[in-house]
């Protein structure tokens, strides 16, 4: 019986997103991809956390505790933002919204998880952009003796010089950087609409620079990913986490010497400086 059932969960996530979200629901490619690195992220949870094979999970050990230490330990040891947490505990609720419509017998899994609230969202007092004392500030930390460093000032710096969200900075392309008759970026924002922004020639060389570390050897009109991890030899586009995680790093070392940089540091405050 927990094979049969374990069966069924791992056979409803696949439909899930191969056929619910992207052909049903005609979810955009950023919530499939933000969706999945939630339900992955939360089935090593459940693994580490119930001592468990994968393969052997069931619809059983879903339940109202797990969820609920789930969230909790994002909040707490991942020290997720509320409204992080809540992105998560939606994605694990949407799932089961559309299991109870298809297999009758997960409908009680979803009643048990609907009572799961919402981590109450933190007022904060954050100022809307950042000083150009604050942006200097923060650009000076990266240490570009190291590829880390070339990486992590190049990606702030688009940020910025784009006024790009993160979702649409994770998911650009080699060739998404079009360097003749005037350098510009495109972007692919919400609704899968495309739009260009011109770069400038600052950016172009931190681009430059972060082409020889990073894609050495590939032509600009590569289609991998801009900024990537790889594991076990395989590239996977940088996640949302990594870049805020980036970004929390170098505002924290710039605070030390520059009282100007904000105390709650997030991706969009790129956005809201450059406008």
């Amino acid at each position: 019986m927990k094979t049969e059932n374990s069966k069924l969960l791992f056979e409803l996530i696949h439909d899930y997103f191969m056929i619910y979200l992207p052909t049903q629901k005609c979810a955009s490619i950023h919530t499939i991809r933000s969706y999945r690195m939630v339900w992955n992220q939360f089935l090593d949870y459940i693994c580490r956390t119930l001592k468990i094979n994968m393969k052997d999970i069931t619809f059983d050990d879903i339940k109202y505790s797990v969820v609920s230490g789930y969230i909790d330990w994002l909040s707490t040891e991942k020290q997720c933002e509320s409204s992080t947490c809540n992105h998560h505990l939606s994605a694990i609720k949407s799932f089961y919204l559309y299991a109870s419509g298809i297999e009758p017998l997960t409908v009680k899994y979803l009643h048990e998880l609907q009572n799961i609230p919402e981590k109450k969202l933190q007022k904060s007092n954050t100022v809307d952009f950042m000083s150009e004392r604050a942006v200097k500030a923060i650009l000076q930390q990266p240490n570009t003796a190291t590829e880390k460093g070339i990486r992590d000032l190049f990606i702030m710096v688009l940020m910025y010089d784009t006024g790009a969200r993160v979702g649409e900075i994770i998911q650009m392309k080699v060739n998404d950087i079009h360097t003749a008759n005037g350098p510009y970026a495109s972007l692919l924002g919400k609704g899968n609409k495309t739009r260009t922004v011109p770069l400038m020639s600052s950016t172009m060389k931190q681009f430059n620079r972060y082409m020889e570390v990073f894609h050495a050897g590939e032509l600009h009109l590569s289609d991998e990913y801009l900024f990537y991890s790889t594991i076990n030899g395989i590239r996977n586009p940088i996640t949302d986490a990594a870049v805020r995680k980036i970004i929390r790093k170098h505002a924290n070392a710039a605070r030390v010497n520059c009282s100007e940089v904000p105390e709650y540091m997030y991706p969009h405050l790129w956005r809201h400086t450059r406008a």
